[in-house]
């Protein structure tokens, strides 16, 4: 929406809550991203002139055909993947059994839950680390994360999971739920087995378990955090919508799903993903949406410093070497008592120090895109041969198509191509390479072209006899 209207389109987002923001307001705990700070953002876009439409859902009564016939020439999916994935083993609806999403949002909400006693979060990724610390903060007296995964192979960050365990949640590693266990019709425990392989040889989804290796765990409630998926209800209600998964959409390289004017992005393509993927992916597809409507593609934004440029990087050692500053982190102790940061931003002091360390990033600007492929022929002109060392080697002329015409090995490089400039025929481009034995490596080079083309170079013909 933002690099969309940025360009001058006309953009409307439709959102089936109350308040705009997506997983950032009702998957990200207050302790990793504050309200204010979203709302902030969200404001922005406010102000550019995009327009919301808030509590309107997607679905099989107001979907893709009526939009477009409201006169929307181009559908963007982007609704994420906000459906907890359910467990199913043995006992698996007791009452006492959350899925960690719907959690979460509650958690974000005015009906918070009260999580007294012993919690158990199943999964090993950053929404069952999120879930974990959220009950300690809803008021549980022990959490425990259980995870099929072993500690080097858990998806979350390892940040993350440090955090955790400072804050007092015990991480149980390679241990998989074998069934939930009941008192009259409500959660007691979860009763385990050992997982001794998550993936398969070619790293799929593949658990292996030890059946006689078990363990019980007593549980008051149990999150469930084993993975998400999108919203059934909007991928089913046109029949020629393409799906790469029974939750995933399937794309093309242009976020194109399959009908006119309708594209898809974020997490509803990828799967589970970062925030900074998604405007990755919100990035790049406005840029495929503004040609698709007549548009150029974005434009960079390139930001005047007013600094002169300096193409040496001429730091002290010592700014090189400066560690960087730390940021203020709450106590654990303290902060599981509520939804305040965890991490805080730099003061002012600390944020100058850390900015003297950057080597002159404003540089990027000077550097020129790449050229890929590499270009291999070089332009046969006196500045270019004046780079070239002076040392032995092989080089290779080419016309003006790059065809090479002449291999030639030389115990001077420049020298040699310096002679080429005097009388250079159709040789337009070169090529080089050092090379100490550089007639044997003149040699390989002309086997190749002979036995590739079945002819020397033009430049290197012999006489019949000889050939």
């Amino acid at each position: 929406a933002y690099y969309l209207r940025a360009s001058g389109h006309q953009v409307d987002i439709f959102d089936q809550d109350f308040e705009p923001g997506g997983m950032l307001r009702y998957g990200i705990p207050d302790y990793r991203l504050p309200p204010d700070v979203l709302n902030r953002e969200l404001e922005i876009l406010k102000k550019m002139g995009v327009n919301f439409h808030l509590n309107t859902k997607i679905d099989s009564e107001f979907g893709i055909p009526e939009l477009k016939g409201q006169g929307y020439n181009v559908i963007l999916l982007a609704a994420g993947i906000p459906i907890s994935k359910s467990l199913l083993v043995e006992n698996s609806n007791l009452d006492g059994i959350l899925p960690g999403l719907e959690y979460l949002r509650s958690a974000k909400g005015n009906q918070k839950s009260n999580l007294k006693g012993r919690i158990v979060v199943i999964g090993g990724g950053n929404v069952a680390i999120d879930s974990a610390m959220t009950a300690f903060r809803l008021g549980a007296e022990q959490v425990r994360l259980v995870c099929l995964e072993s500690r080097e192979e858990m998806p979350a960050h390892d940040w993350e999971i440090a955090q955790a365990e400072e804050e007092g949640v015990i991480i149980n590693p390679s241990w998989g739920p074998k069934r939930f266990i009941s008192d009259k019709g409500r959660l007691s425990g979860v009763e385990l087995k050992r997982c001794i392989r998550v993936f398969d040889e070619q790293a799929r989804f593949d658990p292996q378990y030890n059946e006689d290796e078990t363990d019980h765990i007593p549980a008051d409630f149990v999150i469930i955090t084993i993975g998400q998926e999108a919203d059934r209800e909007l991928l089913q209600h046109v029949d020629a919508l393409g799906k790469e998964s029974k939750t995933l959409l399937k794309v093309d390289k242009d976020f194109r799903i399959g009908i006119e004017g309708v594209f898809g992005a974020g997490d509803i393509i990828r799967g589970p993903s970062s925030v900074v993927e998604a405007i990755s992916d919100g990035r790049e597809s406005a840029e495929v949406i503004d040609r698709y409507l007549g548009g150029n593609g974005l434009s960079e934004i390139i930001h005047d410093l007013g600094l002169v440029d300096q193409p040496r990087l001429d730091a002290s050692s010592d700014s090189i070497q400066r560690r960087r500053q730390a940021v203020k982190t709450a106590d654990p102790g303290k902060r599981k008592l509520g939804f305040g940061l965890i991490d805080e931003t730099y003061e002012d002091q600390a944020a100058r120090f850390e900015a003297q360390r950057c080597l002159q990033c404003h540089l990027r600007q000077l550097i020129t895109p790449d050229i890929l492929p590499p270009e291999l022929w070089l332009p046969l002109n006196n500045e270019t041969v004046e780079s070239i060392p002076t040392t032995e080697g092989v080089f290779q002329l080419s016309n003006g198509e790059k065809e090479i015409i002449r291999i030639c090995g030389s115990a001077n490089l420049r020298d040699g191509l310096t002679e080429c400039l005097d009388n250079p025929g159709d040789a337009r481009y070169f090529n080089w390479e050092e090379d100490p034995m550089f007639t044997k490596r003149e040699s390989e080079l002309i086997q190749q072209y002979l036995q590739e083309h079945g002819k020397l170079p033009s430049g290197n013909d012999l006489d019949d006899e000889l050939f």
